[in-house]
């Protein structure tokens, strides 16, 4: 009987013995840890605000077209299908009338020179008078992206919104799980129909590039990691 006291007493003086310093600071570990992943979990999306080469600003009236089914060198950029009244209108209309619009159609803008910056965001802008009459319409419209300067590697589409008579600037940002490295080229594309005689269906004067500050990422509680760029912890594009 004395000896199983002897065990019990042992028994409970060990239950009350205090925790190590090392099991201590491990269970301070794992909670600091859990509460950082728990924080890498939610999706995080940095801005993309400061502009980069190549952009076109068509209001400078650089160069001049007038001829519909055509394309036009504007600095680092090729405009095929539209016009600019010979530098007389601070905006390029694209896609011809209903007789000449077979030649004269798709319409599109593209890069001649590779980004100077990972890009994070295009944006078009559309001046008021594109769709000016019944008859004009916008079948699609987006923007390719490409990683090398003949526009045969294409990496990423994204497709516009509703192009309207009013003035409207479009966003365009990677789509998930892409990104826009430095280097890569860029094309804004229309389909465009038009059954009334006169020329121009939409308008546009400025196409900016910004620069990419830094990626979307998600990390997951299982470990796996998933967005434009696998994160060591704080890494930026």
């Amino acid at each position: 009987m004395k000896k199983d006291l002897n065990r019990t007493g042992a028994t409970l003086c060990s239950s009350m013995r205090p925790r190590s310093a090392t099991t201590s600071w491990l269970n301070k570990f794992k909670l600091l840890a859990f509460a950082f992943m728990a924080l890498l979990s939610i999706n995080q999306v940095w801005g993309a605000d400061t502009p980069t080469t190549p952009s076109a600003d068509f209001t400078a009236k650089t160069y001049g077209n007038s001829v519909y089914n055509s394309s036009l060198a504007y600095g680092d950029w090729t405009i095929v299908n539209g016009a600019n009244n010979n530098k007389g209108w601070t905006y390029f209309k694209m896609g011809g009338k209903s007789a000449t619009i077979s030649s004269s159609n798709p319409c599109y803008i593209y890069s001649t020179t590779g980004s100077a910056a990972a890009v994070g965001k295009v944006t078009v802008h559309l001046p008021s008078g594109s769709l000016s009459k019944s008859g004009m319409s916008v079948n699609s419209w987006g923007v390719y992206v490409y990683s090398n300067s003949t526009l045969t590697t294409q990496v990423d589409y994204v497709a516009g919104g509703t192009i309207t008579n009013s003035e409207g600037s479009f966003n365009f940002t990677p789509s998930p799980g892409k990104t826009w490295p430095k280097g890569s080229y860029f094309k804004v594309n229309w389909n465009l129909a038009n059954t009334t005689t006169t020329n121009g269906i939409i308008c546009v004067d400025k196409i900016t590039l910004y620069e990419a500050t830094a990626s979307t990422y998600t990390v997951n509680f299982s470990g796996q990691k998933s967005g434009h760029f696998q994160p060591s912890f704080l890494a930026l594009s």
